[in-house]
């Protein structure tokens, strides 16, 4: 149960049908009312030590999700807290060094917030109020409208109430001179099982109902900021509601009934003015409560239902009561003015006048009795979060601090570790937790209820261990982060380390654990080296260095040294053997080819020749027009030229002749297929091909290349295909712009088109898989960690992708194809690997964020790998995006 203060006179009237609505309701509501109690524990005097329940008071600010140490003192004078301690020259305020005082005062004599004012005052950090009575423990309310003082809302302090018999133990034992340690937690008085926070915000549109009206409005209008920014950005769910009565059938015809309740009595609200004679009537604000319902449903429905926030805010300042603009009209106003439908709106509220249940506001009724553990809502306004009541001040701080106890720990927004909120125990210390002075990382994690200790990922290296005594780094990069917490040194410029994929283990030509020591191995004193007869063994850090006598050269791969003049014999023989082979392979190639040349060419001439001279086994062939005779004479003689002259340029002219005379259509065949394709570094592209459905055409081309010494190496040849009538649509705010070049939003929106998309790469200069995956792997993780999204299921998908290109070797003319499709089912991407002589091979992209920081390795901007694709592509669309 709850305990108000008595409510003032009414005329007799008003009182008599506030009463009949009143008991309505408690009838409506079978009268479940849930106290919300958070836990005591005391750890000393021996005798009490334990775990005990108190009810939070519904004023100040209770410390949810924390908890708070302090000793409890009860007061020799005003031990009822009803007056102020500075007549009795009692001061509680902390020194230097000491606990909190948590006082503890008897119930009665005046209201629970006038204590708790009383306390704070005194320079107490907590009240606990002892019942004066057993029975179960209630929820300390604030005083009715005309016992409210303006003191509520500069209440800070926590405040709870205890049992009479645990009142009167922590009473006896203070008063023997003990001193009570006690621990106030309400870490778990609310719920908190996952990454979103759902709650409710219990209201009324009525801004005539004095001090508690307006801290309602001042609450809305302080804490729509942070309330829209946690809904847009899907840490919360809110849903505002509202409280009706409905008068009894008996009393449905009755003046006080038609004025306050709409739809024939089913749903009634006090008189604001509580003066039926004047003002506004309860239905006009039952009307309005219900606008505003249907409201943030038509808000919900658009999918930006953070406007409720807005438009309560402007219609509370546009829209007053007491400047008789507490109308429909205004209303509207408001709701045009937020771009709402406001004939969606119309129909949601229906019509107030027919004798038929509104299922807008039947279903808000039936919201107001508990389900679960939350309890009747029966106190206004109230917050529900997580399906537990708010309890305390209805301040932006607070309810802030509330919310953020409602996510899992480590989940919370950014928003709820600032240090406006909470203390970030990992300053301390560290928190405790494991900790690399040398690398400058911690396992310390800060969170909203304190902070855990969890290895972390650096720059895409993930740590393992305990979190408290030890984290190491793991997986592949983990010797970027402090040499994997491995042995590492440098003599005289040189550098050796024991880190590798697999764990800390010391390179060749050292020895120890690899981890603290690694020692160099003597090869010539153990003899494991540089041991035959001739040979001379030098040591050296790490290595060693072996030579031969005079006249001998040493061959490290057969340890053995052998005569110079006999190996310079030996060289040059193979050299002499290379230079002939070579030649004759030259001489045959070219027979070859001049006789396969002349055999095609002889064939072609007796072709054309037959058209006009027929030959011994062939029948009569119908005569053509002198044009085509002549086109056919000077084709076949060019060809013949050509082959017995090897005069090209003749051949040349001739089709020049043909195509004068019109009959070279046929001969121009093989340059109108060489028109359909564009040259990359002597590598066609089609300008077109399928994929799936879809045609896509190139769109941009360029290499991946690199400079060494002043010469360009290039590596692989680019083509880029699009659906062009879908990407053309995603980048209409980009119509009429020709300077895309240094414009990342443009790549950005080219991303993430959801349109077809095909990469195609095609070797240059061969290298091995493994070297192409890895440079993948680092360029795409460098991405996903810093947009912050780099987590298990990338690392595996990452991983995989690396994997696919380990066994492959990447020769000249080799196909990798990197396909991402429109509306992804299953796999966001594709890739597949051809070469020559083997079957292609394909492994598919589960991860949205991998497949998307690929496109954006080729397409992203100034940081893609291949500038010149990036200029190709840009150069593309501001030539079409410029066209009218």
């Amino acid at each position: 149960m709850k305990l108000r203060s008595t409510p003032p006179a009414m005329p007799r009237l008003l009182l008599l049908a506030s009463a009949v609505l009143l008991c309505t309701f408690c009838c409506l509501c079978e009268g479940r009312f849930v106290v919300e109690k958070n836990s005591l524990k005391v750890t000393a005097p021996d005798a009490l030590k334990g775990t005990y329940e108190c009810a939070i008071g519904n004023f100040g600010v209770p410390q949810y999700g924390g908890t708070m140490v302090g000793v409890v003192a009860y007061p020799k004078a005003n031990r009822k807290a009803c007056k102020s301690f500075d007549g009795f020259d009692i001061s509680y305020k902390a020194k230097p060094g000491s606990f909190p005082t948590f006082l503890l005062v008897d119930r009665g004599d005046c209201f629970f917030t006038k204590k708790a004012w009383n306390a704070q005052n005194a320079g107490v950090a907590a009240i606990l109020v002892a019942d004066d009575k057993d029975e179960p423990l209630i929820t300390m309310d604030t005083p009715e409208e005309s016992g409210r003082e303006d003191y509520l809302e500069n209440i800070t302090i926590a405040s709870a109430l205890i049992t009479k018999s645990f009142g009167d133990r922590l009473r006896n034992a203070v008063e023997k001179g003990d001193m009570v340690n006690v621990n106030l937690d309400w870490r778990e008085s609310l719920p908190h099982p996952d990454e979103r926070v759902e709650y409710e915000f219990w209201t009324n549109s009525n801004d005539e109902c004095g001090p508690k009206c307006d801290s309602q409005i001042d609450f809305v209008k302080s804490f729509k900021g942070p309330a829209q920014i946690l809904e847009k950005k899907g840490y919360t769910q809110f849903t505002p509601h509202y409280i009706t009565w409905y008068c009894p059938e008996s009393f449905t015809s009755s003046k006080q009934c038609k004025s306050q309740c709409i739809n024939h009595g089913r749903y009634c609200a006090p008189d604001p003015e509580q003066d039926f004679s004047k003002g506004y009537d309860g239905k006009d604000v039952v009307v309005q409560n219900l606008r505003q319902v249907c409201v943030y449903q038509v808000a919900k429905d658009s999918e930006k239902p953070w406007l409720w926030w807005d438009y309560v805010t402007d219609f509370a300042i546009r829209c007053p009561m007491k400047e008789n603009k507490y109308t429909k009209e205004c209303a509207d106003g408001v709701i045009k003015s937020l771009g709402l439908d406001h004939k969606a709106i119309d129909k949601c509220i229906g019509d107030p006048d027919a004798d038929k249940e509104n299922p807008v506001l039947k279903a808000e009724q039936d919201a107001q009795i508990g389900k679960g553990a939350r309890g009747d809502v029966t106190i206004l306004p109230t917050l529900v979060i997580n399906n537990r009541q708010y309890r305390g001040k209805l301040d932006k701080g607070a309810v802030l601090k509330a919310l953020c106890a409602g996510f899992k720990e480590t989940t919370e927004p950014a928003v709820c570790l600032s240090e406006d909120i909470q203390t970030n125990e990992c300053l301390e210390n560290n928190g405790g937790c494991w900790h690399d002075k040398a690398a400058n990382i911690s396992a310390c994690k800060d969170t909203f209820r304190g902070r855990v200790c969890e290895c972390p990922v650096v720059k895409g290296v993930k740590f393992v261990g305990d979190g408290y005594t030890r984290c190491e780094a793991s997986g592949s990069g983990r010797c970027e982060i402090d040499n994997g917490g491995c042995w590492k040194e440098t003599r005289n410029g040189l550098t050796h380390s024991a880190c590798t994929d697999g764990g800390c283990k010391c390179p060749d030509g050292f020895k120890g654990d690899g981890v603290h020591k690694c020692e160099d191995v003597d090869e010539c004193k153990e003899k494991t080296a540089c041991q035959c007869k001739e040979c001379k063994c030098k040591n050296t850090w790490g290595s060693y260095e072996c030579g031969c006598g005079s006249g001998l050269l040493y061959m490290k791969e057969h340890d053995t040294c052998i005569s110079k003049n006999a190996a310079g014999q030996v060289g040059w023989n193979f050299l002499w053997v290379i230079f002939f082979g070579l030649a004759a392979a030259g001489i045959a190639g070219y027979a070859v080819y001049k006789y396969r040349i002349r055999s095609y060419m002889d064939s072609e001439i007796r072709a054309i020749m037959a058209q006009y001279m027929p030959l011994d086994n062939q029948g009569d062939i119908s005569s053509h027009s002198h044009h085509i005779e002549m086109t056919l004479f000077l084709f076949s003689f060019g060809i013949a030229a050509a082959s017995h002259r090897r005069c090209w340029l003749c051949l040349s002219t001739i089709l020049s002749w043909c195509a004068w005379f019109g009959d070279a259509e046929e001969l121009g065949r093989l340059g109108s297929e060489h028109e359909k394709t564009v040259e990359v570094e002597g590598i066609p592209f089609p300008q077109e091909i399928v994929a799936g459905a879809k045609t896509l055409s190139l769109v941009g081309h360029g290499v991946t290349d690199i400079e060494i010494h002043f010469l360009q190496i290039k590596f692989n040849a680019i083509g880029v295909y699009l659906d062009t009538d879908g990407v053309m649509e995603h980048l209409q705010g980009w119509k009429g712009k020709n300077q895309l070049l240094e414009d990342d939003a443009f790549f950005n929106a080219l991303v993430s088109a959801p349109v077809e998309k095909v990469l195609r790469l095609v070797v240059i200069k061969e290298i091995k898989g493994s070297q192409y995956g890895v440079q993948l792997e680092s360029s795409v993780r460098d991405r996903l960690v810093a947009a912050d999204i780099y987590d298990d299921d990338e690392e595996e998908a990452l991983e995989k992708v690396a994997d696919f290109f380990q066994s492959k070797y990447f020769r000249p003319g080799s196909v990798v194809t990197f396909h991402f499709p429109a509306t992804p089912t299953g796999a966001t991407a594709e890739i597949s690997f051809a070469t020559e002589g083997k079957e292609e091979t394909k492994v598919a992209v589960e991860n949205a964020g991998v497949a998307e920081m690929i496109q954006r390795w080729y397409l992203g901007g100034e940081s893609a790998v291949s500038q010149s694709t990036v200029r190709s592509l840009a150069e593309h669309f501001a030539a079409v995006l410029s066209s009218p």
